[in-house]
């Protein structure tokens, strides 16, 4: 037994009798450069890295889409954005920046949208604190009412709380039809195939 124990102190006493420590300045800026890295990207960052030319109207953070609805909901968007001639988005995240879900939907919104178009909407739907919002401008203000977003939200509330993000979209997209079609050439694109 006590060879076990002199065997186990004398590598214990190697390992840390061998330690060659380092000034503290020098453990201060590796500390620096540890934080440095470990920031998170501000929205617009985020916003870029998420783009994508194929599902271009859709910033899946959580990978909690499957390809199959990932494609059939951008494909919804973009027939939406297209008829109506507005920006529409869907962000998924479980992290808001520290802003709230008001905040970080409108920086977002600014940061995808074509900033010559100011009409449009985001649905935000958020893992981090799970308050989902959606924002609207211009004309979308209009035909999306807070009144509508809530009760909408809150009957996609279990769809969203089981992971179930295709039918709790499918809830929730088809309010931004309310908005008037002002392009008759993408009337039919994908309309009633949803």
């Amino acid at each position: 037994m006590r060879k076990y124990f002199w065997i186990f102190f004398l590598s214990a006493f190697l390992l840390t009798g061998c330690h060659k420590s380092e000034p503290v300045s020098g453990q201060i800026s590796a500390v620096k450069e540890t934080i440095a890295e470990t920031e998170p990207l501000s929205i617009e960052e985020r916003a870029s890295l998420f783009r994508n030319s194929e599902n271009q109207h859709i910033y899946d953070e959580c990978s909690a889409l499957t390809e199959d609805s990932l494609s059939l909901h951008n494909a919804y968007l973009e027939w939406i954005a297209s008829s109506r001639l507005i920006n529409a988005f869907l962000v998924i995240t479980d992290n808001l920046n520290g802003l709230t879900p008001e905040q970080f939907a409108v920086q977002y919104y600014q940061a995808a949208a074509d900033a010559e178009n100011p009409d449009g909407f985001l649905v935000l739907l958020n893992n981090d604190t799970n308050q989902d919002y959606i924002f609207t401008s211009g004309i979308c203000q209009e035909y999306m009412t807070q009144e509508d977003i809530s009760v909408l939200l809150s009957g996609a509330s279990r769809d969203l709380i089981d992971g179930n993000y295709t039918d709790a979209l499918n809830r929730i997209l088809p309010l931004a039809e309310q908005i008037p079609i002002r392009n008759p050439d993408a009337e039919t694109a994908v309309g009633n195939d949803f």
